[in-house]
């Protein structure tokens, strides 16, 4: 299979993105920048015209505290960054 990825700078640009391409995985850094990022997630889940499969939020550094307000603004999962290999590997298995 072939995968295709796109990269925002922003969250603004991410949600432009995802509108335009409607992707089915969307990995989220919560602290991108150019709005909030759990505002930005809970946009991406609560747009009808727009239900990704999987909304994955990350950050360098988390706390139980933002995992849970991640995970109340509609993101699937949550992972701590780097993401290695095998943990992209798992989610676009789980997309199948």
């Amino acid at each position: 299979t072939s995968i295709e990825g796109i990269i925002a700078h922003s969250a603004p640009q991410a949600l432009l993105l995802a509108g335009r391409h409607a992707p089915q995985l969307i990995i989220f850094d919560l602290f991108i920048g150019g709005m909030d990022g759990f505002d930005a997630i809970r946009h991406l889940t609560s747009d009808v015209g727009f239900q990704p499969a999987t909304v994955v939020a990350t950050s360098l550094s988390l706390s139980s505290e933002i995992s849970q307000k991640a995970m109340r603004s509609g993101a699937t999962e949550v992972l701590e960054r780097p993401l290695h290999a095998r943990v992209i590997g798992r989610l676009l298995h789980s997309l199948r």
